[in-house]
């Protein structure tokens, strides 16, 4: 989603709707030990990629499930299933604003894909948003976007598909479709989804219990805070912080 794609990402969690009932989960699991022990991904400061009006924050950590960077502007969190309908209609519903936001440098967006709506088909999907993100980051916004968009149309996708959608975007760097793949990523989102769901995001004080998770500086944003034009949205962010 490039600034004027998180126009449509950040639109459809919501489809029309006041009311969020997202994508939930059962039982919390046991937390593992780590995360995992496999590939590691490039440009995550967290376990999610942040968008700001500058584009991606570049990062060589290792990814971890932490609040978002901290930066001048308000430091806006989501949690997204590539494969949960509700997250897919709140970036058509809401996307156009919260991308002016970001342009605007007024709020930046830190997206953390786990994977439990469907199985092998989310940790697809959050693979190749993984590999996108890794290897050619300015694509990154573009393809989060346009996978919601194709998953929920189309019901998930395979691994040629995947590699297809993000080709349509720009992101045609051989390696990522080494990791799609290869599935280069998978294990450790697995890790990374059976640490959080359920269990509160370390430094957030917010627990995820389900998909879409919208925060910031710790309070879980209601769903009609990215209503109406940035700036009556971005007053009614501030007012709930």
């Amino acid at each position: 989603m490039k600034s004027s794609r998180i126009k449509t990402t950040l639109a459809a969690l919501f489809v029309g709707a006041l009311v969020l009932t997202g994508c939930s989960m059962g039982g919390p699991p046991e937390p593992p030990e780590t995360a995992t022990e496999g590939l590691v991904p490039m440009n995550l400061e967290t376990a999610g990629v942040t968008y700001t009006s500058d584009g991606v924050l570049e990062s060589d950590a290792a990814p971890a499930f932490a609040a978002p960077p901290e930066t001048d502007a308000i430091d806006v969190g989501m949690v997204f299933d590539p494969m949960c309908p509700p997250c897919a209609n709140f970036e058509a519903q809401f996307g156009e604003t919260i991308a002016s936001l970001i342009d605007s440098g007024d709020i930046t967006l830190t997206a953390y894909p786990v994977a439990f709506v469907a199985g092998e088909l989310s940790e697809k999907s959050a693979n190749a948003f993984y590999a996108v993100v890794s290897y050619s980051p300015e694509h990154a916004q573009e393809f989060q976007t346009e996978l919601l968009a194709a998953n929920l149309a189309q019901g998930g996708l395979d691994d040629d598909a995947l590699i297809e959608l993000a080709a349509s975007v720009g992101a045609t760097d051989e390696k990522i479709e080494q990791a799609i793949t290869e599935g280069s990523f998978i294990d450790l989102i697995k890790g990374l989804t059976e640490q959080v769901l359920g269990q509160e995001i370390p430094g957030t004080g917010v627990t995820l219990s389900g998909t879409p998770l919208i925060f910031a500086e710790g309070v879980e944003l209601e769903s009609p805070t990215f209503s109406g034009t940035p700036e009556e949205a971005l007053a009614t962010l501030e007012s709930q912080l």
